[in-house]
């Protein structure tokens, strides 16, 4: 085979796994008799770590573990045993002990390895001349494995300092040899110090290098990662040196950010050396056994072979190529869910679910996955320092204590969450507090970035923008202008983010504590959010006013971007404005580019229907007015009359100044305007809006009052209206300009001065109140006599010794008009408590009338002229029948007086007048008749 077909084929395997142990090296290896693999301390290390390392694919050499520990046999079940082993292994991992210190001298039969005040290990020759871990080291196992596993966790945390895959030395050499033993020589340089190699010759001869320190280290020796150190603070670890050079790695700054365990510059330029020296070597056996082999590299191969083949399979799906990809997608996935319940079937793909029963996996594997999201929210990972490479090892994100989440790549050639970490998935969730288990809602709280930016989301892809204007800080943006340019900005903010930053929710902190949080920083500026005092005592975590003022300037830059593929997949985003939400943006977005030029600050398009707008708002007032003009002399009578059709042209024209501003304010939006520009105009647009919806309100009442003067329906409402209208007209004047003016100084901010406004007010009440009492009680005198509809204009009233009619009610007093033509004024406060007798408010009005006749009269005629005239006021129209009587009163000086006593349905004085002359005359007239001399006729 030549060596590119050589090459190809080697990188291929990499998607099958590593090749098929070598049954005939295993077969030797296990032929070697225990004299020698537990000969010396470092024989026995050597074979009890082999076998750890081994048991996944060859479980039967733990047999030969079994007898690395000093126990009697058949005392301990083999099950037991191999858990020991296994323990113990990870003990010594984290020990990182180097073979050196299993070293025994001659005449010595016991090595402690590593003895402190929690750990002990000690290796002992036992009397057959074996070396095993002695029976105190192998008791003590169980406790030690606890305490070295606090230390590992311990240093985690410095480790996630530090890149990862290259934080400790053990990771690094690891990690490399792995890559290499799938033959991504590409990836394994990422181990390497390469840093004065350009990029392209990284992946060539830096991938040479690499192949080539492989097949050194395999020829060395068995790579026990058990004694490489783990410490990411350690000085450089030489592994092997040789007088060709050494094999080594130490700590280095990489470019990216955070520091790195790498192969050293002086291993580097020895790699060719060594190799000479080495490459015709055996490699161990036991790399054999474990089918990774690392062969030679053919003879004159060409380094650029390395760029024919990556190792992913073409038809792989992009999402599962990579354990960071896995990771990214992973979110966005869990994102679309939160929005879209009949996409959560699709988290299954993340997943490894081989563990669980084939008929629950549509059930347990969404649930699992919102669990899984709940714990990476937990830990936090940065997805920037999770490996991209399809053909890199198996990846562990470590969190606290009991918190690992392991990805695999998967037969397929995907990577999905592992198989243990998913069935480790309800342990890990009931470790969380019932705040941190629980799903993202759509909150109005801003308490921590997280909330922020979810509630932020949330609320733009919910076309709720105003909503969404919550989290921007516009502090510096005019009041008047941000109810309006608020939700815009929050609509170009989303664009931006779909376009150019990656935002994923589990990696935001919810620590509420952070002075600052950046989400995006790039060649189009920054991004950040910020916690703010929301004036109620309470910090809420908004969009920095500096990154509010940029919102603009990026969103022009990145306008005609295409959205990020994976959220258009995810379908996490709105690719086009909405009409009725985002007007201006919509117009903007859809208007070919050629109208987007820029005449004088704005675009043209801009220009052209800002004058079509202009004169469609013109002429809309125009007509409304006009409408209303129509209607109102359509409906009121007397409305042709020259002095009321002046005073209404007059009023009209503010209903077409507010028509046309209203108009006007409504279409702005539709411009999509700068923002220097938006905010000039809508501070404009405000402060005369105020100013004419007062100046409507103030033609309106005098509008109504004139249609009331004018309006035949509301005769009957006379009287009392006539004084009630001009007062609250001056009121509600009163109180419209009074809101005018608050609205204005509310618009501008100014929250401390409206409230000095009000108390002003409030305190100025108070001193006319107490200046004016006794007006104050008139004026309620006056309330309360209309209220209680006590009287009307016109009404005869009695009160007390005073009578007459009542000619106008005032504010302050009531003018009676006596029967001697004087004007009596009276104190509505005094009035509102007198006792009133009002005339005006009878029904029915009696009349008495007295008469006399002469003292000689017959008694049969003065019997006949009761009867008669008794019959005659019966007939008469209008008097009650039944209330009318005649009574004899006295014998007078003159005669005999009598009195007509009768009531009548009468309304007013002057009907009471012609019906008391009538009586009078029937009395005459019967009195001639009958030959009755009268005396004393009175009304």
């Amino acid at each position: 085979m030549n060596s590119s077909g050589f090459l190809v084929g080697f990188v291929l395997s990499g998607i099958l796994g590593y090749a098929n142990p070598d049954q005939e090296a295993l077969k030797q290896y296990q032929n070697q008799p225990l004299i020698i693999k537990l000969s010396t301390p470092v024989n026995t290390f050597n074979t009890l770590c082999f076998a750890a390392d081994a048991y996944t694919e060859i479980p039967s050499l733990m047999r030969e573990a079994f007898s690395c520990l000093e126990v009697e046999p058949g005392s301990i079940s083999p099950d037991i045993l191999i858990k020991m082993i296994l323990d113990l292994e990870e003990i010594l991992d984290e020990l990182s002990v180097p073979l050196s210190d299993f070293n025994a001298l001659p005449g010595q039969d016991k090595v402690v390895v590593f003895k402190d005040e929690a750990l002990s290990i000690v290796l002992k020759k036992c009397n057959d001349g074996l070396w095993r871990f002695d029976r105190d080291t192998v008791s003590r196992i169980k406790s030690m494995r606890i305490v070295s596993a606090s230390r590992t966790q311990a240093r985690k945390l410095v480790a996630n300092q530090l890149k990862s895959g290259l934080h400790d030395p053990n990771n690094t050499m690891s990690e490399f040899m792995e890559h290499c033993y799938k033959g991504d020589f590409i990836t394994a340089t990422h181990h390497l110090d390469l840093s004065g190699f350009s990029p392209d010759k990284i992946k060539t001869t830096g991938a040479l290098i690499g192949w080539k320190l492989a097949a050194i280290i395999q020829r060395k020796g068995y790579l026990f990662t058990q004694e490489i150190p783990e410490d990411p603070d350690g000085p450089k670890y030489i592994w092997n040196a040789s007088s060709k050079g050494m094999i080594a790695v130490q700590r280095v700054y990489k470019p990216g950010g955070k520091d790195a365990w790498l192969f050293t510059k002086d291993t580097i330029r020895a790699v060719d050396l060594i190799y000479e020296d080495i490459k015709d070597q055996p490699i161990d056996i036991r790399y054999k056994i474990m089918g990774k082999i690392v062969p030679t590299v053919p003879a004159n191969f060409d380094p650029s072979l390395f760029q024919i083949k990556s190792g992913k399979p073409d038809s792989l799906p992009d999402e599962f190529s990579s354990p960071r990809k896995l990771l990214r997608n992973f979110y966005l996935a869990i994102m679309m869910a939160e929005f879209d319940i009949g996409s959560q079937k699709k988290l299954n793909n993340f997943l490894d679910l081989s563990m669980l029963p084939f008929e629950d996996l549509e059930n347990l594997g969404p649930k699992r996955a919102f669990m899984l999201d709940a714990i990476l929210r937990k830990i936090s990972p940065d997805s920037n320092t999770v490996v991209d490479s399809w053909s890199s090892s198996s990846q562990v994100i470590s969190g606290p204590p009991g918190f690992d989440i392991g990805i695999i790549r998967q037969h397929d050639g995907c990577w999905r969450f592992g198989p243990e970490t998913v069935a480790n998935i309800p342990n890990m969730f009931a470790k969380l507090s019932s705040e941190e288990q629980a799903k993202y809602n759509y909150t109005h709280d801003l308490a921590n970035p997280r909330n922020t930016i979810f509630f932020f989301l949330a609320a733009v892809n919910s076309f709720n923008n105003r909503e969404a204007m919550r989290a921007l800080d516009l502090s510096a943006i005019p009041v008047p202008a941000r109810h309006d340019l608020g939700p815009v900005l929050a609509f170009k903010l989303k664009y931006i983010f779909d376009r150019v930053s990656q935002v994923y929710l589990q990696e935001i902190p919810t620590d509420s504590k952070l002075i600052i949080y950046e989400l995006y920083r790039g060649p189009f500026g920054k991004l950040f959010i910020s916690p703010h005092d929301n004036g109620k005592g309470k910090m809420e975590w908004k969009f920095d006013a500096s990154a509010v003022k940029h919102i603009e300037f990026i969103f022009n830059l990145v306008i005609d971007m295409p959205v990020r593929e994976d959220f258009i997949k995810f379908n996490l985003i709105r690719l086009n404005a909405d009409f009725w939400s985002e007007p201006g943006i919509w117009f903007r977005l859809n208007i070919p580019v050629k109208y987007h030029q820029i005449i004088a600050g704005l675009c043209i398009y801009q220009w052209v229907f800002g004058f079509i707008l202009l004169a469609l708002c013109f002429f809309s007032s125009i007509c409304l007015s006009l409408f209303v003009k129509f209607g109102i002399h359509y409906f009121v009578p007397k409305s042709s009359n020259v002095l009321f059709k002046t005073r209404m042209r007059r009023n009209l024209r503010a209903l077409r100044f507010l028509s046309f501003f209203i108009l006007i304010y409504a279409f702005i939006p539709w411009l999509d305007l700068p923002n220097n520009v938006a905010i000039f105009i809508y501070t404009a647009e405000q402060i005369l809006l105020t100013i004419v919806v007062t100046w409507f309100f103030l033609q309106l009442v005098d509008t109504i009052a004139l249609i009331y003067e004018v309006s035949e329906y509301m005769i009957k409402y006379k009287g009392v209206a006539d004084m009630l209208v001009p007062f609250l007209s001056s009121a509600i004047k009163l109180v419209v300009v009074l809101i005018a003016i608050s609205l204005l100084i509310k618009n501008f901010g100014e929250t401390e001065s409206l409230g000095r406004f009000l108390a002003g007010l409030g305190i100025l009440g108070i001193g006319i109140s107490l200046a004016a009492q006794d007006s104050l009680k008139n004026l309620f005198g006056t309330l309360l006599l209309i209220s209680e509809k006590s009287f009307r204009v016109g009404d005869k009233i009695i009160l007390g010794d005073k009578e007459g009619i009542i000619e106008q009610l005032g504010f302050r007093a009531t003018k009676l008009r006596t029967a001697e033509d004087s004007i009596l004024l009276i104190p509505n406060a005094n009035l509102a408590t007198a006792i009133i007798d009002n005339y005006g408010l009878r029904k029915q009005r009696r009349l008495r009338l007295i008469f006399g006749i002469d003292l000689h009269t017959e008694i049969e005629k003065i019997g006949l002229l009761h009867v008669k005239l008794l019959e005659k006021l019966v007939a008469t129209p209008r008097v009650i029948a039944n209330k009318t009587k005649i009574s004899f009163l006295k014998i007078g000086e003159n005669g005999l007086e009598f009195e007509v006593s009768a009531f009548a349905d009468i309304q007013n004085d002057d009907q009471e007048r012609d019906l008391k002359e009538m009586i009078l005359e029937t009395v005459l007239q019967l009195a001639l008749e009958m030959e009755i001399k009268t005396t004393n006729l009175k009304k």
